[in-house]
């Protein structure tokens, strides 16, 4: 996401005051999110007052073309002019002016300002120093003031030094605090920080994507849970039909009677007698008699026929 930040517009003469207006969208808290943040080691905000809801982003880059990229990739700013630069400070504001055509009403010009970050400071590993912090400071100072146009009150507030020197003390200690705590000042070298790999917000499409993915997985996984019941049923059926055949045969041929005839059905689960070569009605009696006589736990189906070849 790129933060709504227009190129810098003259001020016009005016006589009519200036609107304020918060630029869209806003800045996001995680600049990591940000076109060019490749480069950024560290990311970290300060406060003029403890208080205060406005914030300074305070960046550091593995190099000054990180810084650059970032610049003019992430804030649409044109880079730092100067390649002996190791440290930048750019208030996050704009002047819009209107220019109407002839006869029309003039429109005042709308100051955009981001609802949280006033400023953002750049620095470069390897010159964290406090001579660069200093500088910087001032010049976000300067864009503090401006964004609150007096309405801080400081000792000797009739003096308008006051009303950059106050700010400046405290946004430097601010940033020396929080590169103490972070040791930044014992880590200088770009093999301390290793690019961490960049954070993007998922778009909405994307998401749609990813869901439509989660649904056709499961639905994948459904069939392939269907098929494994499917095969886990027929396999259980064999084995059920191989365990009464063996059981069931071995009870008859420890009987002695002969199992020539006989053929298991396993859907129904019955023994079936002489599909083979049909018995005649007595022969199928006493073979249904021997059967009965051995207590048979299965059921048991004997064809019969008074019609058989060889036979008068």
């Amino acid at each position: 996401m790129r933060p709504f930040l227009p190129p810098p517009f003259s001020i016009l003469n005016t006589d009519f005051q200036m609107q304020i207006r918060f630029a869209t969208p806003p800045l996001p808290d995680d600049w990591s999110t940000l076109s060019g943040s490749e480069g950024i080691v560290f990311s970290g905000d300060v406060t003029v007052s403890d208080h205060s809801r406005l914030k300074a982003k305070i960046l550091v880059f593995h190099d000054l073309a990180a810084l650059q990229r970032f610049w003019r990739l992430g804030l649409g700013h044109r880079k730092p002019p100067d390649d002996t630069v190791r440290a930048v400070v750019t208030g996050l504001t704009s002047i819009v002016t209107f220019h109407p055509p002839k006869g029309t009403p003039r429109r005042p010009p709308v100051w955009q300002i981001d609802p949280v970050y006033f400023c953002v400071a750049g620095f470069v590993l390897g010159n964290l120093k406090m001579d660069y912090i200093t500088h910087e400071s001032v010049h976000a100072a300067y864009a503090y003031s401006r964004r609150v146009a007096g309405r801080k009150s400081w000792p000797d507030k009739e003096d308008p030094e006051e009303h950059v020197c106050y700010p400046a003390g405290r946004i430097a200690g601010a940033i020396n605090q929080l590169f103490h705590h972070h040791r930044l000042y014992d880590r200088q070298s770009a093999s301390d920080w290793p690019v961490q790999p960049k954070r993007r917000r998922k778009s909405a499409k994307r998401i749609q994507k990813d869901k439509q993915g989660a649904a056709a997985s499961e639905d994948c996984d459904q069939d392939e849970n269907s098929e494994l019941d499917r095969l886990r049923a027929i396999l259980e059926r064999r084995r059920r039909f191989d365990d009464i055949r063996y059981h069931g045969m071995k009870l008859l041929l420890n009987a002695g009677i002969s199992t020539s005839n006989c053929s298991f059905i396993p859907n129904p689960d019955t023994f079936h007698f002489g599909s083979r070569s049909p018995l005649s009605h007595a022969a199928a009696e006493k073979l249904r008699a021997d059967i009965q006589s051995l207590s048979f736990p299965y059921p048991v189906d004997i064809q019969a026929s008074d019609d058989i070849p060889g036979q008068k």
